[in-house]
């Protein structure tokens, strides 16, 4: 049970980091419609939140995570099981992270180089713009993202559910993140959360990705 649930947090954090730069097979699904993102954003310095994740392909799995974001500086996302702490996703102005704290292995990359030139204009502001919901990217045959479900906050209209269709060599990838911003807590002066990649892991990396899912054995 612990794999398993494990390989779904995996399965679904990897890929929704990555959705930008996945380029193979195509989708025609169709996902929940995108809400138009019509307020207006207001300035905030941080955010801490509980999420709860929901993932129907490749199996179907829900399991809950704590993120935190600083505006324009970073989004650390820590993913629990029985309140043990399995795995983390950070990303900040050069990089992107993912340890996986389970099977001891480690992902990096530089954030130019996984955006790609496609998605290479996005800050890490844009990111977590894209993240709330106030900024969206064009559908295209690969990956799909659709922000809904909107509410006002200290930040100004933010979505509360994101839903992810993505498909590439390595699977297809169905899944929502779901939380509540009206009980975040935000702006908060003392929040920070501090991240070090481990040195003893094993790397994982772009070219590797296809043969790190397979020997996961999902």
């Amino acid at each position: 049970m612990m794999k398993s649930i494990l390989r779904l947090l995996i399965l679904f954090f990897i890929p929704a980091m990555l959705t930008m730069t996945f380029t193979a097979c195509h989708s025609s699904k169709k996902i929940a419609v995108a809400e138009s993102y019509t307020g207006q954003s207001v300035e905030w310095t941080t955010l801490y939140t509980p999420v709860n994740i929901t993932v129907d392909k490749p199996m179907s799995a829900s399991f809950s995570a704590r993120a935190t974001m600083k505006n324009g500086e970073y989004v650390h996302v820590s993913m629990r099981f029985i309140g043990m702490e399995v795995a983390v996703l950070y990303l900040d102005n050069d990089s992107a992270y993912f340890i996986d704290k389970y099977h001891k292995y480690a992902f990096a990359e530089s954030l130019d180089n996984l955006l790609g030139r496609r998605y290479n204009y996005l800050s890490l502001a844009d990111i977590q713009s894209i993240i709330l919901g106030q900024k969206s990217i064009p559908d295209n045959d690969d990956v799909k993202i659709a922000a809904s479900r909107f509410v006002d906050t200290p930040a100004g209209s933010v979505a509360s559910a994101i839903a992810i269709d993505a498909k590439s060599e390595q699977m297809t990838l169905e899944g929502m993140l779901t939380w509540n911003p009206a009980d975040a807590t935000w702006n908060d002066a003392q929040r920070n959360v501090s991240f070090n990649m481990p040195s003893n892991y094993k790397r994982i990396t772009l070219s590797s990705l296809k043969s790190y899912f397979k020997n996961l054995n999902f």
